[in-house]
């Protein structure tokens, strides 16, 4: 039997953030968990909360993923050792200090005017629990 997990970000069945059958089926056709899971370039990082995965609705464009580096060399000209790598829909991003307190994190996710705005994040306990769900 086929599973799947879901992660919903702001979604309502009518009114304001409504999301249509036929991107609900396209969605759930995208990224397998797995993957996910194997393509974590963190994997040196022994505590699960400071490795994040945003999922995107959609492959970032050219402008997204230049304005992801000119938040992570933002975040790095004051110090900032937190990281952000892109694999396809999929944002990797390491807060070796904490996601609450990381530049990055709030140049990049907070706001609709960021860059990973519309992507749904989940720290890597989340991820890999998930992924232990569905095995």
């Amino acid at each position: 039997m086929t599973r799947f997990a879901v992660l919903l970000r702001g979604v309502n069945v009518g009114g304001r953030n409504r999301l249509p059958m036929a991107d609900l089926r396209a969605a759930l056709a995208a990224d397998d968990l797995d993957d996910i899971v194997r393509v974590n370039p963190f994997t040196d990082e022994p505590d699960p909360t400071r490795v994040h995965a945003i999922v995107l609705p959609h492959a970032p464009t050219a402008e997204m993923i230049s304005a992801v580096d000119e938040c992570q060399e933002a975040a790095a000209s004051l110090g900032s050792r937190d990281r952000v790598t892109l694999a396809g829909r999929v944002v990797y991003l390491h807060t070796p200090v904490g996601f609450g307190s990381s530049d990055l994190a709030r140049r990049s996710t907070s706001g609709r005017s960021t860059p990973l705005a519309d992507g749904t994040a989940r720290n890597w306990a989340t991820v890999t629990a998930l992924a232990g769900l569905l095995t």
